[in-house]
């Protein structure tokens, strides 16, 4: 049988199979289907309506691979960030930096180890040269970003030394960026309400970190708990994040990064969603292998 695991530690299938994975592929085909009927009602041109439903899919599926890495204990809290993404989508619009986004995605399970394995050296030279691209094809910051996730993987419990080595790196990296670019030190700080918006996702976000020191989700194939200070990590680092590229791009980098805040508020949400929704049984894996996204 195919074992994903004995080829890459980050990478990850979704099984189709499980509920919860294929409400998400039902649920990405239908904003899909509404986002190019929405779109040709708005009289635009077809291609264009066909790459808007194609990264209207993608972004709520990003959506909910974010949250299943920010917040692994509960699987319906990225049903909630989900929902939330599927209004902005109408509201707002698909313009987001996704390749950014799917960056942070997979940088993440270095930090939290949802697979429950440290990442191979071919999985870390593929993050470098994904470093690498997300930095000197987009921006330096982005480089340094991971260059900070690196290091803390470098540095929290069943450390994977060899990091130290690919954070350095990756400052290089954007050091190399930083010149190319010819960029200042500037920052472009967000307006009030943006920055209002920001603080206040990250108040109510306090809680969900607060609450996963306890945790009984198991890895992909280790089959052992998560490490909690690993989670609290990632979800800390994915909210600096935001804040990060807010500080260097202002408005712009708070717009682009939106599927990140709206992840990070529906996953805080969900506590209050919870009390309204049924019992549902999720018995036949009460501690979630995470089979999720690839």
């Amino acid at each position: 049988m195919f074992k994903l695991a004995e080829f890459t530690h980050i990478g990850r299938m979704i099984d189709p199979r499980y509920p919860t994975n294929l409400a998400i592929l039902i649920w990405c085909t239908i904003v899909g289907a509404l986002m190019l009927g929405f779109r040709l009602v708005s009289d635009a041109e077809i291609v264009q309506a066909i790459l808007d439903s194609v990264m209207a899919g993608i972004t709520v599926f990003m959506t909910w691979a974010l949250a299943r890495e920010i917040d692994p204990q509960e699987q319906l809290s990225a049903f909630v960030a989900v929902s939330l993404m599927t209004i902005v989508l109408f509201v707002v619009g698909v313009q987001f930096n996704l390749i950014v986004l799917a960056y942070m995605l997979t940088m993440s399970r270095i930090v939290n180890r949802s697979v429950g394995l440290p990442a191979t050296l071919s999985d870390s030279t593929m993050l470098l040269l994904f470093t690498g691209f997300v930095g000197i094809v987009g921006s330096w910051i982005f480089a340094l970003m991971g260059a900070a996730m690196f290091l803390l993987d470098s540095i929290l419990p069943n450390r994977d030394r060899k990091h130290v080595f690919f954070g350095i790196f990756s400052v290089a990296i954007a050091i190399v960026a930083f010149v190319i670019q010819s960029s200042s030190l500037n920052s472009i700080l967000p307006t009030v309400e943006y920055a209002v918006g920001m603080l206040a996702v990250t108040f109510i976000f306090v809680p969900t970190i607060v609450k996963s020191k306890h945790l009984t989700v198991i890895a992909d194939a280790t089959r052992e708990p998560l490490t909690p200070i690993r989670v609290q990590a990632l979800q800390a680092i994915a909210v600096l994040a935001g804040f990060y590229v807010a500080f260097w791009q202002g408005n712009q980098g708070v717009v682009e990064f939106l599927p990140l805040w709206v992840t990070t508020a529906g996953v805080s949400l969900f506590p209050l969603v919870k009390l309204l929704l049924p019992e549902i049984d999720l018995s036949r894996r009460k501690t979630d292998k995470l089979k999720s996204i690839s």
